[in-house]
């Protein structure tokens, strides 16, 4: 539940929620890999982290948990772009996280523009990205709103075995 922004989510008893130092870190280390030396990526990313709030991260497996395959997470987060006069929408904010992520040294690929959906009673914009990192074939799907202020988002992390799970566990969003 989020007071805040008015929404309850479900998910499975048995996922794992991280602690926010957990969430803190991976989010620091997340950054450094996205980043790699560009100084100057490093330096916006910094600057947005700055009004980036990571409201909840949970995971089948408890982060650190050895697995033989990518452990599937969903990311909740709040960035304020109320100073932004640019981003008035998710698509909006979903067009400057997909440029931001080509900028990476990860290989991400955009599957496509960012789209409408209705997730609990409310129009979210999606944009789904594959990566392949270590190996591995990882689908990443960014969910966002503009609301009070800020671009609520949701990314959900998995396989082409696990998205639908994923996907079901946002489709419990109640506002």
């Amino acid at each position: 539940t989020n007071d805040y922004f008015g929404f309850t989510m479900e998910f499975p008893m048995e996922w794992a929620v991280a602690s926010e130092e957990t969430a803190e870190e991976l989010q620091d280390m997340g950054s450094d890999i996205v980043a790699g030396d560009d100084e100057a990526l490093q330096a916006s990313i910094e600057a947005a982290e700055k009004n980036t709030y990571q409201l909840l991260m949970i995971s089948e497996q408890p982060v650190g948990t050895p697995v033989t395959s990518f452990n599937p997470n969903v990311v909740v987060m709040a960035e304020k772009v109320s100073h932004l006069p640019g981003i008035a929408s998710g698509e909006e904010y979903l067009v400057n996280v997909g440029n931001l992520l080509t900028q990476t040294e990860l290989p991400y690929e955009a599957e496509g523009e960012p789209y409408e959906v209705e997730i609990g009673g409310r129009t979210f914009h999606r944009a789904d990205f594959n990566l392949n990192a270590a190996g591995m074939e990882i689908k990443q799907s960014y969910l966002a709103l503009v609301d009070e202020g800020y671009a609520l988002g949701f990314i959900l992390s998995g396989t082409d075995d696990t998205m639908a799970q994923l996907e079901d566990i946002t489709k419990s969003l109640k506002f």
